[in-house]
Protein backbone atom coordinates (compact mmCIF):
# COMPACT_ATOMS: atom_id res chain seq x y z
CA UNK A 1 0.00 0.00 0.00
CA UNK A 2 0.92 3.43 -0.50
CA UNK A 3 1.62 6.21 2.16
CA UNK A 4 -1.70 7.76 0.18
CA UNK A 5 -3.79 4.63 0.66
CA UNK A 6 -2.87 4.33 4.43
CA UNK A 7 -5.58 3.11 6.88
CA UNK A 8 -6.04 5.34 9.59
CA UNK A 9 -6.70 2.30 12.64
CA UNK A 10 -7.14 5.35 15.54
CA UNK A 11 -9.98 7.27 13.87
CA UNK A 12 -11.46 3.55 13.31
CA UNK A 13 -10.69 2.58 16.89
CA UNK A 14 -12.37 5.93 18.06
CA UNK A 15 -14.91 5.76 16.10
CA UNK A 16 -16.14 2.22 17.36
CA UNK A 17 -15.53 2.80 20.85
CA UNK A 18 -17.75 6.10 20.83
CA UNK A 19 -20.61 4.02 18.99
CA UNK A 20 -20.42 1.39 21.35
CA UNK A 21 -20.43 3.57 24.31
CA UNK A 22 -23.45 5.38 22.64
CA UNK A 23 -25.32 2.15 22.27
CA UNK A 24 -24.60 1.20 25.78
CA UNK A 25 -25.87 4.60 26.91
CA UNK A 26 -29.09 3.84 24.50
CA UNK A 27 -29.26 0.59 26.24
CA UNK A 28 -29.13 1.65 29.84
CA UNK A 29 -31.67 4.48 28.95
CA UNK A 30 -33.82 1.75 27.63
CA UNK A 31 -33.65 -0.66 31.04
CA UNK A 32 -34.39 1.63 32.84
CA UNK A 33 -37.28 2.90 31.28
CA UNK A 34 -38.61 -0.57 30.78
CA UNK A 35 -38.18 -0.81 34.64
CA UNK A 36 -40.39 2.10 35.13
CA UNK A 37 -43.35 0.87 32.89
CA UNK A 38 -43.25 -2.56 34.62
CA UNK A 39 -43.75 -1.00 37.70
CA UNK A 40 -47.15 -0.13 36.50
CA UNK A 41 -48.03 -3.58 36.45
CA UNK A 42 -46.93 -5.05 39.61
CA UNK A 43 -49.24 -6.10 41.94
CA UNK A 44 -51.11 -3.38 43.66
CA UNK A 45 -51.88 -5.14 46.98
CA UNK A 46 -51.98 -2.94 50.40
CA UNK A 47 -48.25 -4.47 52.13
CA UNK A 48 -49.79 -3.85 55.45
CA UNK A 49 -52.37 -6.43 54.80
CA UNK A 50 -50.19 -9.20 54.21
CA UNK A 51 -50.08 -12.14 56.84
CA UNK A 52 -50.08 -11.90 59.76
CA UNK A 53 -51.51 -8.66 59.70
CA UNK A 54 -54.62 -10.09 58.09
CA UNK A 55 -55.66 -11.39 61.72
CA UNK A 56 -54.94 -8.11 63.20
CA UNK A 57 -56.74 -6.31 61.00
CA UNK A 58 -59.69 -8.76 61.65
CA UNK A 59 -59.43 -7.97 64.97
CA UNK A 60 -60.04 -4.03 65.17
CA UNK A 61 -63.50 -3.18 65.58
CA UNK A 62 -65.22 -6.34 65.05
CA UNK A 63 -64.55 -6.90 62.00
CA UNK A 64 -63.82 -10.52 62.45
CA UNK A 65 -67.59 -10.84 64.50
CA UNK A 66 -68.89 -9.15 61.58
CA UNK A 67 -67.69 -12.04 59.20
CA UNK A 68 -68.54 -14.83 61.95
CA UNK A 69 -72.05 -13.73 62.13
CA UNK A 70 -72.78 -13.25 58.65
CA UNK A 71 -71.39 -16.80 57.74
CA UNK A 72 -73.76 -18.60 60.32
CA UNK A 73 -76.46 -16.84 59.39
CA UNK A 74 -75.81 -17.99 55.39
CA UNK A 75 -75.04 -21.37 56.75
CA UNK A 76 -78.47 -21.56 58.59
CA UNK A 77 -80.44 -20.29 55.78
CA UNK A 78 -78.73 -22.45 53.25
CA UNK A 79 -80.72 -25.52 54.40
CA UNK A 80 -84.31 -24.06 54.61
CA UNK A 81 -85.23 -24.54 51.26
CA UNK A 82 -83.34 -26.35 49.30
CA UNK A 83 -82.06 -26.21 46.37
CA UNK A 84 -82.77 -22.76 46.05
CA UNK A 85 -81.39 -21.82 49.62
CA UNK A 86 -78.71 -23.65 48.64
CA UNK A 87 -77.99 -21.41 45.63
CA UNK A 88 -78.60 -18.14 47.14
CA UNK A 89 -75.94 -19.06 50.07
CA UNK A 90 -73.15 -20.27 47.38
CA UNK A 91 -73.82 -16.41 45.74
CA UNK A 92 -73.47 -15.00 49.16
CA UNK A 93 -70.98 -16.54 50.18
CA UNK A 94 -68.85 -15.72 47.16
CA UNK A 95 -69.76 -11.61 48.29
CA UNK A 96 -68.98 -12.42 51.91
CA UNK A 97 -65.58 -13.34 50.40
CA UNK A 98 -65.28 -10.94 47.67
CA UNK A 99 -66.03 -8.05 50.94
CA UNK A 100 -63.67 -9.36 53.07
CA UNK A 101 -60.60 -9.59 50.51
CA UNK A 102 -61.66 -5.65 49.80
CA UNK A 103 -61.17 -4.83 53.12
CA UNK A 104 -58.35 -6.63 54.01
CA UNK A 105 -56.92 -4.59 50.63
CA UNK A 106 -57.35 -6.28 47.61
CA UNK A 107 -57.84 -4.87 45.07
CA UNK A 108 -59.06 -5.85 40.99
CA UNK A 109 -61.49 -5.10 38.56
CA UNK A 110 -63.71 -8.05 39.29
CA UNK A 111 -63.89 -10.70 41.81
CA UNK A 112 -61.59 -13.02 39.69
CA UNK A 113 -58.88 -10.81 39.55
CA UNK A 114 -58.79 -10.33 43.32
CA UNK A 115 -59.05 -13.38 43.82
CA UNK A 116 -56.11 -13.75 41.67
CA UNK A 117 -54.08 -12.20 44.11
CA UNK A 118 -54.44 -14.66 46.64
CA UNK A 119 -51.93 -16.50 45.06
CA UNK A 120 -49.07 -13.67 46.32
CA UNK A 121 -49.92 -14.14 50.55
CA UNK A 122 -48.50 -17.44 50.87
CA UNK A 123 -52.23 -19.38 51.65
CA UNK A 124 -52.67 -22.87 51.62
CA UNK A 125 -52.67 -23.57 47.82
CA UNK A 126 -54.79 -25.81 48.05
CA UNK A 127 -57.24 -23.37 50.09
CA UNK A 128 -56.69 -20.98 46.73
CA UNK A 129 -57.88 -23.43 44.05
CA UNK A 130 -60.95 -23.81 46.24
CA UNK A 131 -61.99 -20.39 46.10
CA UNK A 132 -60.95 -20.80 42.26
CA UNK A 133 -63.46 -23.63 42.10
CA UNK A 134 -66.00 -22.14 43.99
CA UNK A 135 -66.12 -18.89 42.23
CA UNK A 136 -66.62 -20.96 39.34
CA UNK A 137 -69.46 -22.52 40.27
CA UNK A 138 -70.98 -19.56 41.74
CA UNK A 139 -70.75 -18.10 37.83
CA UNK A 140 -72.39 -21.21 36.45
CA UNK A 141 -75.16 -20.49 38.64
CA UNK A 142 -75.19 -16.90 38.02
CA UNK A 143 -75.28 -17.09 33.89
CA UNK A 144 -76.74 -20.55 33.38
CA UNK A 145 -80.30 -20.36 34.30
CA UNK A 146 -80.62 -24.30 33.98
CA UNK A 147 -77.63 -25.00 36.37
CA UNK A 148 -78.64 -27.67 38.84
CA UNK A 149 -76.32 -28.25 42.07
CA UNK A 150 -77.59 -31.09 44.39
CA UNK A 151 -77.62 -30.55 48.26
CA UNK A 152 -74.25 -32.70 49.08
CA UNK A 153 -72.57 -30.70 46.10
CA UNK A 154 -73.60 -27.11 47.26
CA UNK A 155 -72.18 -28.04 50.53
CA UNK A 156 -69.18 -29.13 49.27
CA UNK A 157 -69.22 -25.67 47.57
CA UNK A 158 -69.85 -23.93 50.75
CA UNK A 159 -67.32 -25.90 52.51
CA UNK A 160 -64.49 -24.37 50.59
CA UNK A 161 -65.66 -20.78 51.33
CA UNK A 162 -65.28 -22.23 55.20
CA UNK A 163 -61.95 -23.35 54.21
CA UNK A 164 -60.99 -20.10 53.24
CA UNK A 165 -62.58 -18.52 55.73
CA UNK A 166 -60.44 -20.50 58.14
CA UNK A 167 -57.17 -19.85 56.24
CA UNK A 168 -57.15 -16.10 57.02
CA UNK A 169 -58.78 -17.10 60.76
CA UNK A 170 -62.07 -15.54 60.55
CA UNK A 171 -63.46 -18.63 61.31
CA UNK A 172 -60.87 -20.33 63.88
Amino acid sequence: MGASQSVDWLFIYFSVKYLFLSLDLALLVGIVLLFRIGLSYRIKVDLKALPPTVAELLKKSGVRDRYIDRWKKLREDARVTPPASYTMAIMNADALVDELIQEIGFVGRDVAERFGRLNHIGLNQNVVNGIFRAHKIRNQIAHEPNFLLAAKDAERVLDLYERFLAEVKILV
